[in-house]
């Protein structure tokens, strides 16, 4: 028996040495890894961020050649086959294992034809060119895409100028569209080589998201909303056509506030942009967050918050290093537009400030795309919240309980109009990569039948224009929209666990989200610190004890009719 111990003992230790020298291996593997791409990952970022500030081409070239230089270190192919031989191991550090499984995804999208890839790089990098440095013009003058919203917000009488302004944020369509189908046949043409039916489906896998189930998820929210939202935007219609003296059936995109329907209208006299006018945006953004305990002062003191000739109109969130350089692009009006930008982009900047110091390099990232958005949206919501104008802008207690009503309604209403804009964009680009060949005018006219079939807008009579084309989403950052929509779904789930447990509150329809540091500490220790140490349910569950759930959303907007898969 003794014998037999002992050489049972001694196997043993043979399998746990060569399973430590392997896992050594490993580590060894990835600091090799994180040696070569850490300074390009920083230096591409800085690039990225200069042209984005700037708009200058020289820029925009150093961007694309550092992101070839990464791509060609991610394309290895014996690099990859290792990557692949290590994940069958039975790897005892979890850790060690989540990190091989993040290389693997960041590796896979790039084992295409060298050729290919950089051909993809290089038209992206030029299509993303044009989208920042385009400006609309109207009888010969440029005109930033600011000046275009404010008259489509603004204007109630003259009914040309308006029609003109929205088909003047359409403009830059007509410059790209061929370019994006373009690119979606290079895409799919990657896809394909790498065993995927088309980019759309790769685009998912490679991010842990299943297309069946993902578009199940979409069909459900469909079903729940779909009544609700008619009835919604028939009253809409109804105060629209009698602000603009017209007949419900007459309305026409341009009769609407957003150049893409994605938000929307006011249903009521509220005007919330009033209680912004004049206010610092940038100082209301850092009181609310160092009320919660969550320092912006240095990723404010980094970013790019106002406009300038050549800048990008949009906005965005950065990570420059995965350390503490993390910086936000914004064109900050006072309005509440932007206060809710201000604070989305901000909860993006705090999600990657506060990753846990101690995470290895490759799991310094959010746990999931839509997880970040998630936050980014929960706090930007905080806009059109009535204890928020009371805190932050000074209104008082009888003002701000006289429009907490309409606060709700409009925020209820924005996530319906929202959530039709997200099927539109979800279901076009599974289209566009399941079928690019199709040509222009098909994809022109679908767009407009899932415009009309979802957001229920008439189509301009006749019009046959790449107005697809004109959201830069299509084009720079594709097969992304689902992670507004799971983002949402998850700010509610948030915002539900921070009501009950933190804040003791029933009020899961209008939370203030302010001036209690335990809701930073939260998010910190459960949400941020873990990094993508998880798999994004796994983050999800531990942090709210249970798996993403529509049915907070569904509670939060819609009285509960949201049923959990």
């Amino acid at each position: 028996m003794k014998k037999i111990f002992a050489l049972l003992m001694g196997t043993a230790l043979l399998v746990s040495c060569q399973s430590g020298n392997r896992e050594q291996e490993m580590k060894k593997f990835i600091a090799d890894y994180v040696a070569a791409v850490k300074p390009l990952e920083k230096q591409a970022n800085l690039a990225e961020w200069d042209a984005s500030v700037t708009g200058e081409k020289a820029k925009y070239k150093e961007a694309s050649e550092l992101e070839l230089k990464l791509t060609a270190i991610r394309s290895n192919k014996s690099d990859f086959k290792r990557i692949k031989d290590f994940l069958k191991e039975d790897i005892k550090d979890p850790v060690l294992k989540r990190e091989m499984e993040v290389l693997y995804e960041t590796f896979a999208p790039n084992q295409g034809d060298p050729a290919l890839l950089k051909q993809i790089i290089e038209k992206q990098s030029a299509v993303e060119q044009k989208f920042n440095t385009f400006r609309a013009t109207q009888n010969g003058k440029a005109v930033p895409d600011n000046e275009l919203k404010s008259i489509l917000k603004s204007e109630t009488k003259d009914m040309t100028k308006r029609q003109h302004a929205w088909e003047a944020t359409k403009q830059i369509g007509a410059q790209v569209a061929p370019d994006i189908i373009e690119l979606a046949r290079l895409r799919n043409k990657l896809a394909k080589s790498l065993g995927y039916d088309n980019y759309f489906q790769m685009s998912l896998a490679l991010s842990d998201l299943n297309e069946k189930e993902l578009v199940a998820l979409f069909d459900q929210l469909d079903n729940m909303i779909r009544d609700e939202y008619a009835t919604v935007k028939e009253e809409m219609d109804t105060v629209q056509a009698k602000k603009y003296n017209i007949s419900s059936d007459k309305l026409m995109p341009w009769h609407y506030e957003d150049p893409f329907f994605q938000e929307g209208v006011s249903l009521n006299s509220l005007d919330l942009d009033k209680y912004y006018a004049g206010k610092d945006l940038a100082a209301i953004a850092k009181d609310f967050y160092t009320g919660i305990g969550l320092d912006v002062e240095s990723v404010l003191k980094r970013s790019s918050l106002y406009e300038k000739p050549g800048k990008m109109q949009h906005a965005f969130s950065t990570n420059i290093d995965h350390e503490q350089d993390v910086r936000i692009l914004t064109n900050l009006k006072s309005d509440a537009e932007w206060m809710d930008t201000l604070l989305h982009e901000l909860g993006h900047a705090m999600y990657d400030k506060y990753l846990g110091s101690d995470l290895p390099y490759l799991l310094r990232e959010p746990a999931h795309s839509f997880t970040t958005e998630a936050i980014a949206m929960m706090f930007g919501r905080q806009a059109k919240n009535p204890e928020f104008l009371k805190t932050y802008c000074g209104i008082d207690e009888k003002t701000a309980e006289k429009i907490a009503p309409e606060l709700y309604k409009s925020t209820k209403f924005q996530q319906l109009t929202f959530s039709r804009w997200c099927q539109v964009m979800m279901r076009f680009e599974k289209e566009l990569y399941e079928n690019p060949d199709r040509g222009l005018d098909y994809f022109n006219n679908l767009w407009w039948q899932l415009k009309e079939k979802y957001q229920l807008l008439n189509k301009p009579e006749g019009r046959n224009s790449p107005d697809w084309a004109s959201k830069i989403h299509i084009a720079i950052y594709p097969v992304y929209y689902q992670n507004y929509m799971m983002g949402e779904l998850l700010a509610s789930q948030f915002q539900s666990y921070i009501a009950g447990h933190i804040l003791k509150s029933d009020n899961i329809r209008q939370t203030f989200l302010g001036g209690n540091p335990t809701i930073g500490a939260f998010l910190k220790a459960k949400v941020f610190a873990p990094g993508a140490r998880y798999k994004w349910n796994d983050m999800i569950e531990r942090a709210t004890g249970e798996k993403l759930a529509p049915t907070h959303y569904g509670d939060q907007f819609f009285g509960g009719e949201a049923t959990d898969k």
